[in-house]
């Protein structure tokens, strides 16, 4: 599965929500699409890092994947400097979605990760 940012939005209590798109080569018409905020991909981050950080989590007919892909990549910056720029502003929005389409599509791409619970709650909730 394949995921890609399709837009940033702020819902009806000012909050930011990204959404994404996901797809896979062998059927593109079937089609995951999911809205998460910053804290949402920061709870399913802390819990999949996890998973990606253990090779021994990962079946041994699958371990070329865990080399090609080692890691979750850095969940992007919340501090106060965020806030002092402003976590509306552009640049600000465009690191995350950045950030979050590198972490998305690297757990897609792990055999475990991918079909883990914290995962499939954070696709499903």
């Amino acid at each position: 599965m394949t995921f890609s940012v399709t837009k940033v939005i702020a819902n009806e209590d000012d909050a930011i929500l990204y959404v994404f798109s996901g797809t896979t080569a062998d059927d593109p018409t079937n089609e995951v699409v999911i809205s998460k905020r910053y804290s949402d991909f920061k709870a399913m981050h802390s819990q999949v890092s996890e998973l990606m950080a253990k090779e021994r989590n990962v079946p041994l007919t699958q371990q070329h994947l865990f080399t090609t892909h080692p890691a979750l990549p850095e969940m992007p910056k919340a501090n106060a400097w965020t806030y002092v720029r402003g976590c509306y502003s552009d640049r600000v929005l465009e690191e995350r979605e950045q950030q979050f389409t590198r972490i998305l599509n690297a757990i897609a791409r792990h055999p475990v990760a991918f079909r883990s619970k914290p995962f499939t709650d954070f696709l499903l909730g």
